[in-house]
């Protein structure tokens, strides 16, 4: 079954195809963000130092920590999720792998 993509307008005329989200997406966010912030924090490790190392607001990384739910954000982009990988000392290979994994598990019982 084709993708879908409904327009979202990002200007005078222009025009950004995006699939809406879904349950499962969102859900999917809510692991990776998870898993993002496994064993947080590590040897007093703080939002803020956090931020700092990642280059992002406070806020930014406070909102995804406290709420890996999404409901006071639309879900991280892929920039956002790779700066606070580095700056955690995650590898986006095993982060992508432990989401997958902990996903099928979910779906699979």
């Amino acid at each position: 079954m084709p993708v879908r993509f409904d327009p979202i307008t990002i200007g005078y005329n222009a025009v950004m195809p995006r699939p809406a989200a879904t349950d499962l997406s969102e859900r999917r966010v809510e692991q990776l963000v998870t898993q993002l912030f496994t064993e947080f924090p590590r040897d007093g490790e703080t939002i803020a130092e956090v931020a700092r190392a990642a280059g992002l607001a406070h806020e930014t990384v406070r909102r995804l920590r406290l709420h890996p739910d999404g409901r006071d954000r639309s879900g991280p982009g892929f920039f956002v999720v790779a700066a606070i990988a580095r700056a955690r000392g995650v590898s986006l290979d095993r982060l992508a792998e432990s989401t997958a994994a902990a996903w099928s598990i979910r779906q699979n019982p």
